[in-house]
């Protein structure tokens, strides 16, 4: 815009736009002119300041014309707040370069200190890093508007009331900060309390809940809990105790969708496994967390993986996990290249031999190469073994690997020695690993060493 004045003929002020088309407009119509070039510009369009001046365009359009890159990709991440060049645009560049943070609306400079004030007290009340406060405010925003002495009431009741330790209040309000903006006495504490009467929990209880589901003390009694534990209790007929122990295990039951994410977890279990009625009853009861396991990444890729790469038939799948659900939580890729490597490596199984021994029990990608090591270090230390007598074992019986050392082996091994008798391995093995108990085992001991 150039010139502003009257035309002949015209009796409401017109304004003069420059460029090779210039024309007297309206004020209105100067206005979309003007609002129409700036998106243009925006966009990297080539309407700039006048006949014969392209626009800035865009890095590509630049590029191609061999022109200076206008856009630098070194540039701080930095989103000014307010007009650009204001005071309250520098005090929060000042505020993002402290904490990181680019989401907070677009206070007054006055107002952006005090909630810069109000995150460098909460830095060092709950001694978290500067990046932490800032993942915290991205998460919730209100946090910055919170007043210091509301923020110290509620860390003193996660402290007092549920006895946590700082580094569990630190994790707590990290993964869910929003616990900071919440009404003690109008929001928390009638939910421990609903907790505690409903279920007879006592105070560690609820405590141990909330470190592991900070969602708990976020989402409300009438229209989450109450609801998912009623559920719960017809859908697996279970007991008040029983529903209390579910819970206390696998607090996140609590904030799981049931139509989203627990009748579904249910029903995956009861068609895959074939299990349902009392005996899916028990399986929940014994492993509370199988509620907590995503169909998508957990269930199904570990039933596939199983399927495809050990190619175990759907029945030996479904005995498998049936037997060992915490294969559920175990990553199977990593976990298989692992072990095999380690088999391969360590016991000097070929590839082939590898695969063979994991298709033959599954069981050993639930054992750490670490606890692997110690067994086959215990076989040639204590009892003799050569690594050829360990791969001969691991072709036939793979499981051999999975008895104890401290609770069977071991004391076994003690025993046949303090009776004067020679250990040996290759002669031994299958009696110490799967052979008499009790008195039939002390019987055993006797007659190797009459021999």
């Amino acid at each position: 815009m150039v010139g502003v004045g009257r035309a002949p003929g015209f009796a409401s002020s017109l304004v003069r736009c420059g460029g090779a088309h210039n024309a007297w407009l309206t004020p209105k119509e100067a206005n979309l002119r003007s609002l129409a070039t700036v998106a243009e510009r925006r966009r990297g369009g080539s309407r700039g300041r006048g006949d014969g001046h392209a626009g800035r365009g865009s890095v590509a359009q630049a590029k191609r014309a061999g022109r200076p890159q206008h856009r630098n990709a070194d540039a701080p991440r930095f989103q000014p707040f307010g007009r650009a060049g204001g005071e309250g645009s520098k005090v929060a560049e000042r505020l993002y370069e402290d904490f990181g943070i680019n989401n907070l609306k677009k206070y007054s400079p006055e107002a952006t200190d005090e909630r810069k004030r109000v995150l460098t007290w909460l830095e060092g009340k709950v001694r978290m890093s500067s990046r932490a406060i800032a993942d915290m405010v991205e998460q919730e925003p209100r946090i910055a508007e919170q007043e210091t002495g509301a923020i110290s009431a509620r860390l003193a009741w996660l402290k007092e009331r549920l006895r946590l330790s700082d580094e569990q209040i630190r994790s707590l309000v990290h993964r869910r900060p929003s616990v900071l903006c919440r009404s003690v006495d109008d929001s928390m504490e009638p939910k421990v309390q609903w907790l505690q009467e409903k279920l007879g929990l006592s105070a560690d209880e609820v405590a141990t809940m909330v470190s592991s589901a900070p969602n708990v003390l976020t989402i409300s009694i009438e229209g989450s809990m109450a609801p998912k534990l009623d559920w719960l209790s017809r859908r697996l007929m279970l007991s008040n105790e029983e529903l209390a122990a579910v819970v206390t295990t696998c607090p996140q039951v609590l904030t799981s969708s049931i139509e989203g994410a627990l009748e579904p977890r249910l029903r995956w279990l009861h068609t895959n496994l074939q299990i349902g009625g009392s005996v899916l009853r028990e399986r929940v009861l014994s492993y509370p967390w199988l509620l907590n396991l995503s169909e998508k990444d957990k269930l199904v890729p570990t039933f596939d993986f199983l399927k495809t790469e050990l190619l175990l038939d759907e029945a030996e799948i479904r005995k498998t996990l049936f037997r060992n659900p915490r294969m559920f939580l175990t990553p199977m890729r990593q976990t298989f290249d692992s072990t095999k490597k380690w088999l391969c490596t360590s016991v000097g199984l070929g590839e082939e031999e590898a695969v063979k021994v994991l298709t033959k029990d599954a069981r050993l990608l639930l054992r750490s190469t670490e606890v692997l090591d110690a067994k086959v270090a215990f076989f040639c230390q204590e009892m003799g073994a050569t690594l050829e007598d360990v791969r001969a074992v691991l072709m036939t019986s793979p499981n051999f690997l999975l008895i104890s050392i401290d609770l069977m082996l071991a004391p076994r091994v003690a025993t046949l020695k303090d009776a004067g008798v020679k250990v040996s391995f290759s002669a031994h093995w299958n009696d110490l690993a799967f052979g008499p108990r009790g008195e039939a085992f002390d019987f055993w001991v006797r007659r190797q060493a009459s021999r």
